[in-house]
């Protein structure tokens, strides 16, 4: 039988060390670093998910593609043909978070502070050809420098027609972070507007932030319970910024993106011991958001075409 055991990947220098489990999605599931003489975990997850218990879109960062969030009804229209998703991770009315984050990934490549996994649809996943408009190719690495982890992603299509895609990354991040207190801890997320939704759902309007969802300046994790699709992310100098800090530990957990990510989904699941901060290349329901005239900045890869980007976790003094 293949193992299915969880993959560790440490740097030696400064001890900082993320697991990742190649057959839930090649979810990294936990990274801790050390700061202020602590070895601090950034990541939440349901105690037994290295065992293979639990839900992968509820533990760690799952990998979202080639869409993220829910597409209304699973139906959607793509270039004059229509399409029925059927097959993702997660079904129902509204199908949920694409094809690729709780199937088993082929890992391709290991070194001791970096590891790659590989997923395509028509090897890994045939059964998901008839639901997307091409086939589909994700590389993702992770690496471990200092106190950061680095996911690096390539996204490809090998197929024969043009494909649509969202790239999202769905990271639980643990609160406290070192401290004793969840609710004291700050959340920065520099959004401007929001998507009202309806069952989960966008409603066609885009509205600027109300106090309930506005991050921009650092607000305590007691004041904020959403399950919300932000946009009009502020970047500086090209990259878009995210915070937690912990006041007590004196510990912040920094998440960096290039500014290709504009939008941005805020869930603080029901437990509380987590805040869910996930960067996206395009919107939730895209197809049908472009109905309702909202730019979902749907991307689109021609033939052998690929798009490169990364995303950066750190934990640092504050």
């Amino acid at each position: 039988m293949p193992d299915t055991s969880p993959i560790t990947i440490k740097d030696s220098a400064s001890g900082a060390v993320a697991r990742i489990q190649p057959d839930a999605g090649f979810n990294c599931f936990s990274f801790r670093a050390p700061v202020r003489g602590q070895l601090v975990e950034a990541l939440w997850a349901e105690p037994e998910f290295a065992s293979g218990k639990g839900r992968p879109s509820r533990s760690g960062m799952p990998v979202l593609f080639p869409f993220g969030g829910r597409i209304t009804n699973a139906r959607f229209s793509f270039e004059g043909r229509d399409y029925h998703v059927t097959t993702a991770g997660e079904n129902g009315p509204n199908t949920i978070h694409g094809f690729v984050f709780n199937r088993p990934w082929r890992v391709t490549d290991v070194a001791p502070d970096r590891v790659t996994g590989e997923f395509q649809g028509s090897v890994d996943a045939p059964e998901t050809l008839n639901d997307w408009p091409s086939d589909y190719r994700i590389e993702i690495s992770y690496s471990v420098s200092d106190t950061a982890l680095a996911v690096d992603a390539t996204l490809s299509n090998p197929g024969a027609m043009t494909l649509p895609y969202v790239f999202g990354l769905h990271p639980y991040f643990r609160v406290p972070l070192g401290g004793s207190s969840a609710d004291d801890c700050l959340v920065t997320v520099p959004a401007a507007r929001y998507w009202p939704l309806e069952a989960s759902l966008p409603t066609g309007e885009e509205r600027p932030v109300d106090p309930a969802r506005d991050l921009r300046t650092p607000t305590p994790f007691a004041e904020i319970s959403l399950d919300d699709v932000l946009t009009g992310m502020t970047a500086r100098d090209g990259e878009i910024t995210t915070t937690v800090d912990d006041p007590e530990s004196g510990i912040r957990l920094r998440q960096t993106t290039s500014d290709d990510y504009p939008f941005c989904i805020v869930f603080t699941p029901p437990h509380r011991e987590a805040i869910a901060i996930e960067p996206y290349s395009g919107s939730p329901d895209p197809f049908r958001a472009a109905e309702l005239g909202l730019n979902p900045h749907l991307r689109l890869l021609a033939p052998g075409e690929s798009w490169r980007t990364r995303v950066t976790i750190a934990l640092e003094a504050r």
